[in-house]
């Protein structure tokens, strides 16, 4: 767990009252006050890898665009009206080789902007206008492994309970359930879980819980009554991997009955060419390297490969679900 001994806090901000609980629960040792959070998360000259070993956390207001269209890469179950993201936070705690944000950001930095009411009134207005919203609130992070510190999945499970027509998404690589299972399961939020087999975890997805630890998260928040969501993406090329995915599906269903997932997702690594072409000037990796195709739109695995890995999990999958509860994203 990352600790932050340093905070900068935007001025404006220093009162707001999620301001005042994080810094509550994160008591650092140094609070600076700064002018102007995006111009200091965004400055040029930033060591994104370097960064990484120890980021500062930024306390932020965000002035406009509190809600965005997903794209089929965020869309990654069978959800029948669009889905949206919001970017309350921006990085994450963990470091995995293949994660997007290191290309999109010039900074490794967590900025959080506090302003959580400008946000939900952003939901409000959705909803008002077209009646229901799917919005995962931690697609640009990891809220659910911060949540000791942040607190911010609470509080959006407190918004989510006094609106029927809103269905939050939490996605995780931790094992962090335990920082919410004193509460009530509620039927409009979904909990997910990324799971890699621990062979890819351990080799590209650095300070993530391991396997077993997300699937034993995912296990009781299903016991408890919560909707429980499990995703495999990306899969990374690795020798064996049929093999690797292959037993991490077993041992998925082995250990939880098939009628507690909600429903299993699948994708493989695919990235826009920009960040990749960004992230390959400071990180080498096999993830980033291996069977990658670059081209206009998306750096992906070559069609071949894909067809190859969708009809692989398609079969395994449809072992223990039904087809209308196992989806494929394409990238």
């Amino acid at each position: 767990m990352i600790t932050f001994d340093h905070i900068y806090v935007e001025r404006g901000v220093e009162d707001h009252p999620v301001t005042r609980d994080i810094i509550d629960r994160i008591a650092p040792g140094r609070i600076t006050t700064i002018d102007d959070a995006q111009r200091f998360f965004k400055r040029p000259g930033q060591d994104f890898a370097r960064q990484k070993w120890a980021p500062r956390l930024i306390l932020a207001h965000k002035a406009h665009q509190f809600l965005y269209m997903g794209s089929e890469r965020v869309a990654s179950f069978g959800v029948e009206r669009p889905v949206h993201y919001n970017d309350m936070v921006r990085n994450c705690l963990f470091d995995c080789d293949y994660c997007f944000l290191q290309g999109m950001h010039r900074s490794a930095n967590i900025l959080v902007n506090v302003n959580v009411e400008d946000y939900v009134a952003a939901v409000d207005q959705h909803i008002a206008d077209y009646g229901h919203l799917y919005v995962s609130i931690s697609y640009l992070s990891d809220l659910l492994g911060f949540e000791r510190q942040f607190g911010l999945v609470r509080r959006w499970i407190t918004e989510a309970r006094e609106r029927r027509n809103l269905e939050i998404e939490v996605r995780t690589k931790s094992d962090g359930f335990a920082a919410l299972s004193d509460l009530d399961p509620h039927p409009g939020v979904v909990l997910t879980w990324s799971l890699s087999p621990d062979v890819v975890a351990r080799r590209s997805e650095a300070g993530t819980a391991a396997f077993a630890q997300r699937l034993l998260d995912a296990r009781r928040a299903a016991q408890q009554g919560w909707r429980v969501r499990l995703c495999f993406d990306p899969i990374i090329i690795t020798d064996h991997w049929q093999e690797h995915y292959g037993t991490a599906i077993d041992d998925v269903f082995r250990r939880m009955p098939g009628d507690s997932v909600e429903e299993v997702s699948f994708g493989v690594f695919r990235m826009h060419p920009d960040f990749l072409r960004r992230i390959r000037t400071f990180r080498t990796a096999e993830s980033l390297e291996r069977e990658v195709e670059v081209g206009p739109a998306v750096a992906a695995y070559e069609e071949r490969l894909r067809s190859e890995v969708f009809a692989f999990m398609r079969e395994r999958l449809h072992a223990h679900l039904p087809p209308n509860r196992v989806h494929a994203v394409h990238g």
